[in-house]
């Protein structure tokens, strides 16, 4: 795990510490003669101390001064499993390095956001000072009530009635009467008419139960008691030019108008006049149509409804023209288009690769080209010798044009595809919209000619039947005229009486904002000019604040107790961690939401003895590694049945969840179970596919309940993985990962499979052998090496899967006691 980042002040590069030397042999040196009192320690080299994930975050270096060799600086490596529990003790010392002091802000930003400080409190000053100095207007606000004849109602004679030039003067003649007032009206009278029609407004309203109509009068003005007085004066005035107004006298009832339905045409008043009449409308309308009309007018309702559904789906269709306008040419765009449009992508076609004799007739074409223009620089063109060239130049150019495979040109896409045939379908709905227009214009003409022949019938039926029935009785004696009657007068009332003007104008805010505004930009442009003045009076830029020297804690006793390890094999490569046998039978701690497979501990158990078992597998594989990230492991077994897909699945998700970005890559193509352990469906996005060119590897890379790791599966189907693992594409897909994840675990193939293990732990940073215990773990461990060796492999560690206990490798504990801190010392700084 990486180490958070330091600031030394004094402190030189620190040396890789080395190695500890064997138990059995340090048990057999003696020990060293005491040194005497006055002899000054020999200055040590601080060596960084394993430090606990949980203390990531705090900036401290911890230097060991080990007392004496016999007691070496414990690694988190196991131990030997023959040696018993002991216990050393070591002297630390904790040398805290406080992190640098935050740089200032450059003076430029400084003097800037200065002067836009004080720019911005000026502005706003000056805009509340000019608020101040403008003139106040407040506003006075009245209701009155007329009622009286029909003119009463009308609230656009009412208001030109209040506003009319006759109420004006009156009221400006009765301001003297009004008075005193605090701001005086202007003394010339049409000085004071203009004055009150500049400040006065008046709207109104009729509602259907009142017998009147309501006004809402405004008066604008310098004061707020004056306001109200020049409301009373036009009030005054207003109601006596009512008085004065005569009252009209009620109209008498209008005569009946002409039924709508009459044509206009004289009636015939003779009955022989009333058949021939009917006779030539009849002879008409058989003209115009045989039809029934009701038939007629059923055809032009469906024809409109016909027009309705073309024109909507013209839109549609327009609509999504647009739509296909607007996208660009990026690949990007139309997969978008086509999703919204609901298309499906056309696969790409792969370009045809150029065949040997291809190759071989263009690379004999170029040494001709080249032994041409050397030719050319002593012989003319007409030279048998360069002619001769230019023949052999064209039957090989004629060669190569016949061995090239035709690349049959790519034809348009789904969008274009689909945007010849919204085309198409356009056209069409447009003809079809245009017949449909001529019928129904058809049809409205000949429904309105028949409606016009069959109203002129009725009539001429119905004053037929008028004129026998006044033949047979005389006609009623006409009514005598009413007699008007007199109307009631004009009458105003005051609903609410003029208020004390309110404060309407200026505005605060309207004088706050530009000056703030203006003062903002003013003073950010000064302090930007006092910021070059300055640097350039200075000359160089205000040193920062000096970093302080680091502070050192009493050295102190460090005890490190290892426990015994389980009996476990002596191989040939660090043992990471003895995974104990899995069970799936054990409860679980939580639950997965997609199933995954109970074999999953480090998801199900993450506080398990086997979830701590990979953990311990994790650290030594990032001690490994040099605590390194961006890094390809492959992990392989020697054969199949030692669990090695459950080893690196389970200590993939270990990585996760320590806060890295892992992806999980199954590359076992012959017996692929990360699909089946995560439960992974849409198999058809997998990493054959990838390598066919078929999808893109953002499509399928997948990612899973546990957080930060990514799953590739190997995919289904019958595949020749050596054909596959071979493709330089496959180095190229490795680096792709590798700079996008912090660990790639590859699950690869067993040992036995060379030919497809050979690409897989070559390009990787190191190789994890799983072995299962058992009898032959040694011989199958160096085996298993050996064979990835021979294919260029690096072996950095095994994990032993189903050892017989539990835990397999102890953790050490340090327990500290306080102690009080002291200063720095020049001894220490040294490092």
């Amino acid at each position: 795990m990486a180490l958070p980042p330091f600031s030394f002040t004094s402190f030189s590069p620190l040396p890789p510490p080395p190695p500890p030397p064997p138990l059995s042999e340090t048990a057999k040196q003696p020990p060293p003669p005491p040194e005497p009192e006055s002899a000054p320690p020999a200055p040590q080299k601080p060596i960084l101390a394993p430090v606990d994930e949980s203390s990531a975050n705090h900036p401290i270096l911890v230097q060991t001064n080990p007392p004496a060799p016999q007691n070496p600086v414990i690694f988190p490596t196991p131990p030997p499993t023959s040696v018993p529990e002991t216990t050393t003790t070591q002297n630390v010392t904790v040398v805290t390095v406080p992190l640098a002091a935050p740089t200032r802000a450059p003076r430029t930003r400084r003097w800037t956001t200065l002067g836009a400080g004080f720019g911005l409190a000026a502005g706003l000053a000056a805009g509340a000072y000019h608020h101040s100095r403008q003139p106040a207007e407040f506003e006075s606000v009245a209701r009155i009530q007329v009622t009286g004849p029909a003119e009463a109602r009308d609230v656009k004679t009412q208001v030109s009635i209040l506003r009319s030039q006759p109420v004006l003067d009156r009221a400006a003649r009765g301001l003297d009467d009004l008075r005193p007032f605090e701001v005086p009206p202007p003394k010339a009278e049409p000085a004071r008419v203009a004055f009150l029609g500049q400040g006065l407004s008046a709207v109104g309203t009729s509602p259907a139960a009142d017998p009147g109509s309501t006004l809402t009068l405004t008066f604008r003005g310098q004061h707020p008691t004056d306001t109200a007085k020049y409301l009373y004066a036009v009030i005054a005035s207003y109601r006596s030019e009512l008085a004065k107004r005569p009252v009209p006298s009620p109209a008498l009832a209008p005569p009946p108008k002409p039924k709508p339905e009459s044509s206009g045409q004289p009636v015939p008043a003779d009955g022989a006049k009333f058949d021939a009449e009917r006779q030539r409308l009849t002879d008409e309308l058989r003209t115009l149509t045989t039809e029934d009309v009701s038939a007629v007018e059923t055809r032009l309702a469906a024809s409109r409804k016909d027009a309705e559904q073309v024109r909507a789906k013209q839109k549609g269709v327009d609509r999504d023209l647009a739509l296909i306008r607007e996208t660009g040419p990026a690949r990007q765009d139309r997969l978008a288009t086509m999703k919204q449009l609901g298309l499906e992508p056309d696969r790409p076609t792969p370009t045809p690769a150029p065949s040997p004799e291809t190759n071989g007739a263009e690379e004999w074409l170029r040494t001709l080209e080249l032994r041409k223009a050397e030719l050319g620089e002593r012989l003319g063109p007409e030279h048998r010798d360069m002619l001769a060239l230019d023949e052999q130049i064209k039957l090989v150019k004629e060669r190569i044009a016949k061995a090239t495979p035709k690349v049959v040109p790519a034809g348009p896409d789904a969008i274009e595809r689909y945007r010849v045939d919204l085309e198409a379908e356009r056209a069409a709905l447009a003809a079809r919209s245009g017949v449909l227009a001529a019928a129904i214009a058809h049809d409205e003409k000949l429904v309105g000619e028949t409606a016009r022949i069959r109203q002129r019938l009725r009539e001429l039926a119905d004053a037929r039947k008028d004129h026998e029935t006044r033949s047979q009785a005389k006609g009623p004696e006409p009514k005598a005229a009413p007699v008007p009657q007199p109307t009631a007068a004009y009458a105003v009332q005051t609903v609410s009486p003029p208020t004390d003007g309110e404060r309407v104008s200026p505005l605060l805010y309207r004088s706050l904002v530009p000056g703030g505004l203006l003062g903002l930009l003013v003073g950010g442009v000064l302090g930007f000019l006092a910021s070059l003045v300055a640097t350039r009076i200075s000359g160089q830029p205000r040193p920062s604040k000096p970093t302080p020297p680091p502070s050192v804690r009493t050295p102190r006793p460090l005890k490190v107790t290892r426990t015994p390890a389980e009996p476990g094999p002596k191989l040939g490569v660090p043992v990471f961690a003895q995974v104990p046998q899995i069970r799936a039978d054990v409860p679980a701690e939580k639950k997965s939401a997609d199933g995954l497979s109970p074999m999953l501990v480090c998801f199900y158990r993450p506080t398990g003895p086997e979830s701590e078992t990979f953990r311990t597998a994790r650290r030594e594989l990032a001690a490994a590694l040099g605590n390194r990230g961006h890094q390809v492991i492959a992990v392989t077994s020697p054969g199949p049945g030692d669990g090695k897909t459950t080893v690196a699945a389970n200590l993939a998700i270990s990585l996760a969840q320590s806060g890295k970005r892992v992806i999980l890559v199954d590359c076992d193509f012959r017996n692929a179970k990360v699909q089946e352990m995560f439960r992974l469906n849409r198999l058809g996005d997998s990493l054959k596919s990838v390598m066919a060119a078929d999808v893109d590897l953002r499509m399928a890379v997948r990612a899973c309940e546990v957080a930060n790791l990514f799953l590739l599966p190997a995919g289904r189907g019958p595949v020749d993985p050596v054909d596959l693992l071979t493709r330089p594409k496959f180095r190229e897909l490795l680096a792709e990962l590798r700079g996008s994840y912090e660990f790639v675990i590859v699950d690869a193939p067993s040992t036995i499979e060379e030919r497809e293990l050979a690409p897989i732990v070559e390009p990787a940073d190191g190789t994890v052998m799983v072995i299962r215990a058992g009898a032959e773990i040694v011989s199958r461990s160096d085996r298993a090496r050996g064979q990835v060796m021979e294919v260029r492999g690096c072996v950095i560690g095994a994990v032993v899967n189903a050892a017989p206990t539990a835990s397999a490798v102890g953790q050490p504990t340090a327990v500290p006691p306080p102690e009080p801190a002291v200063p720095v010392t020049s001894e220490t700084n040294q490092g």
